[in-house]
């Protein structure tokens, strides 16, 4: 699953000198505050059912985006933003890899209608005070900019790099792409793997890169089966990860990452 359709905006928290992006106040909409609920909350069927039928479904490419059979009883963390009325503004899906040790924050959107009005920096302050203490790792997958353009719906993909650059999101140098959500759907590719910084730490400069590779075999596998593993596209990810550390770029040298993106033979 690929992230993140949201476009970012000001209003709410902010940056101390290193750039990092501080937890956000509570905002709200016409002197409303918004609630952050989790996958427990007693309506998060419901809440979590129009999360995905009428935000998640037109917030991504359909290679990016499958619906859950049912939406409540999906595995992994779930964050949803709404009104005391039950409006759901947005919300944040994320996906466990225990034997990697590893999170994937798979969705983070907002209801058209309601971007650039604080929302999105909720939920993400959300995902890393509430999600990240729980794992070592926490990875999220972005367009590269350089080979998507911005869409009505899906959103900016230069916006959506800023809008994680400011907590303190980085980029892995390696190629990447995601692996097919569904039988009868394509892998996506030109993505970038960023890696989230946790709360009020310095992002790294460099990651092990047994750790990504972990991740990604486990990822691939639980996606496509344990065959796609000795797919020869796979096998250049998964090689380009046999290095003792992979470095940890600011998402501003995207220029960089885009020309190790060609190291992958992406299907024409």
């Amino acid at each position: 699953m690929v992230s993140m359709n949201h476009k970012s905006s000001g209003g709410i928290g902010g940056t101390d000198n290193d750039g990092l992006y501080r937890k956000p106040i509570v905002p709200s909409l016409d002197d409303e505050p918004i609630h952050i609920l989790d996958e427990n909350a007693t309506q998060a069927k419901e809440l979590l059912t129009e999360l995905h039928d009428s935000i998640l479904s037109v917030s991504f490419p359909p290679e990016e985006y499958i619906r859950p059979p049912a939406p409540a009883e999906a595995d992994g963390p779930a964050l949803i933003a709404c009104q005391k009325d039950g409006l759901v503004l947005g919300g944040a899906l994320g996906e466990w890899y225990p034997r990697s040790e590893s999170l994937l924050l798979a969705y983070l959107a907002v209801r058209p209608g309601f971007r650039a009005k604080g929302i999105g920096e909720l939920l993400m302050a959300a995902v890393v005070e509430r999600w990240l203490s729980k794992v070592p790792l926490a990875f999220l997958e972005l367009d590269d900019p350089h080979h998507h353009a911005p869409h009505p719906g899906y959103g900016d993909p230069v916006a959506r790099l800023r809008f994680y650059a400011r907590f303190g999101v980085r980029t892995l140098a390696i190629p990447y792409f995601q692996p097919s959500l569904a039988d009868h759907l394509p892998r996506a590719y030109h993505l970038l793997l960023g890696v989230i910084a946790k709360e009020r730490v310095e992002p790294p400069s460099t990651i092990p890169g047994a750790r990504v590779a972990a991740f990604i075999e486990e990822y691939f596998e639980v996606s496509e089966g344990s065959d796609a593993l000795q797919a020869p596209e796979v096998q250049r990810l998964l090689r380009a990860c046999a290095v003792p550390e992979i470095s940890l770029l600011s998402l501003r040298q995207t220029p960089r990452v885009a020309a190790i993106q060609n190291d992958v033979d992406h299907p024409k």
